[in-house]
């Protein structure tokens, strides 16, 4: 990500990275939506060039989840299925897990221990 991108990423989102020994954790913190959505789009692509073959995507640390990071998880479930790869989430809050639900997809995402 280019650095006058950062200049569109809310202060309080963040993202912090904890590789295991064949799994990588992803724990996205703050709000994952439109504006925040790419900067975890690209690290979860520097993961896959970087030879990780099963992700966990850790929403615990998220506060709020729009349409942006819905599609977000889509699109990765969808690459890790097409690719022989595992993708998973461990489930967050209840404000997120709502979004899940109304959207259907509560039960689609392969769900990881915390």
């Amino acid at each position: 990500m280019a650095v006058s991108d950062l200049r569109h990423v809310p202060e309080a989102f963040r993202v912090d990275v904890h590789p295991e020994r064949e799994v990588v954790r992803l724990a996205p913190i703050g709000e994952l939506d439109l504006a925040t959505a790419d900067m975890v789009y690209a690290q979860l692509r520097d993961l896959y060039e970087a030879g990780f073959q099963h992700i966990v995507l850790d929403l615990r640390g998220l506060t709020f989840l729009d349409s942006s990071g819905l599609a977000l998880l889509i699109a990765e479930d969808r690459r890790a299925r097409e690719s022989g790869r595992t993708f998973s989430i461990i489930h967050g809050r209840p404000t997120v897990e709502r979004v899940l639900k109304i959207s259907g997809l509560e039960d689609r995402f392969a769900v990881a221990s915390p």
